[in-house]
């Protein structure tokens, strides 16, 4: 099946899922795009989480629950499922954020004498 073709199933089956109490999980909803189930929960969904994604940037509001009993897939059903899932990616730009942050510190401090010699013996060659 084409990429095109299981976005757009995958699109029709969300719409069959709005708001949270609605949410299809990742394997109903895999089997349902693909016709098959999945048997490596990382990569055989790899597939669908991105067509979740591409769908998310063309503005289909597309929410996501891991952590509740009903969690999976659905469609925004309101302001606040909308304002819930822009908290999650906001808390999650910020977790990346201070990983950044810290991976930048560890970088100087490991290896920051190291590209001072670097810069001082190429200046020195000119």
């Amino acid at each position: 099946m084409g990429e095109e073709t299981s976005k757009g199933k995958l699109k029709a089956i969300l719409e069959a899922h709005r708001g949270h109490a609605r949410a299809i999980g990742m394997g109903e909803l895999y089997y349902e795009v693909f016709g098959e189930p999945w048997s490596n929960r990382i990569n055989d969904t790899r597939r669908l989480r991105t067509l979740v994604s591409e769908l998310r940037d063309e503005g289909m509001p597309i929410c996501s629950d891991s952590k509740s009993r009903r969690g999976g897939y659905y469609l925004a059903d309101s302001l606040e499922e909308i304002d819930r899932e822009i908290e999650k990616l906001k808390e999650s730009g910020l977790k990346v954020l201070k990983r950044m942050s810290t991976l930048r510190k560890a970088a100087r401090r490991l290896y920051g004498g190291q590209m001072k010699i670097a810069w001082k013996e190429s200046s020195d060659a000119r």
